[in-house]
C-alpha cells in the first residue's frame, strides 16, 4: 500500500445509463489489470495471498459487486461489467468506498479546485518540486 503501481486512462466505449453502471465498467477494466498483475507476480514467485483492494467513490457499484442477485434496476448492466463481482467472490479483489475528496484519481479525471488539486499532487510529489 502507498505506491502507485499502474495507471491507465481509457475512454469508455459504451454509454452508461447510470453512474453505478459507469463505475462498474471502470471497475471491470481495473479488475482485468489486477488479474494480469496478480498473474505476473505469481509467475515471479510472489503470489498475492490477500485480495487486491479497488477503491471506488460510488456506493451503488460497490453494493452490486458484493450482491449476488441482479434486481430490476440492473437489467441494463452488461454481464462483462459484473465480472468484478465474480472476482470479489473468488477473493481476488474487493471493492471499498473512498470519499470523492480523498480520491487521488480525481486529479486525472475531474476539474478540481486549487486546494484539492494541491492536496492530491502533494501526496505524489514533494511540494517544492511542484510549486517552487
Amino acid at each position: 500500500m502507498g505506491g502507485l503501481v499502474w495507471y491507465k486512462s481509457k475512454l469508455q466505449t459504451t454509454i452508461a445509463r447510470s453512474t453505478a453502471q459507469a463505475e462498474l465498467a471502470a471497475a471491470s477494466m481495473v479488475a482485468a489489470e489486477v488479474v494480469h498483475l496478480r498473474n505476473l507476480l505469481a509467475e515471479l514467485h510472489h503470489a498475492q495471498r490477500t485480495p487486491t483492494m479497488i477503491q471506488c467513490d460510488n456506493q451503488g457499484s460497490i453494493k452490486v459487486s458484493h450482491n449476488p442477485t441482479i434486481g430490476p434496476r440492473l437489467k441494463h448492466v452488461d454481464m462483462m461489467d459484473l465480472w468484478v463481482r465474480e472476482l470479489c467472490e473468488q477473493g481476488k479483489v474487493y471493492m471499498t468506498y473512498i470519499e470523492t475528496t480523498e480520491n487521488p484519481a480525481d486529479v486525472l479525471t475531474k476539474a478540481l479546485g486549487k486546494e484539492l488539486f494541491r492536496k492530491h499532487v502533494s501526496n505524489w510529489y514533494n511540494d517544492k518540486y511542484c510549486y517552487g
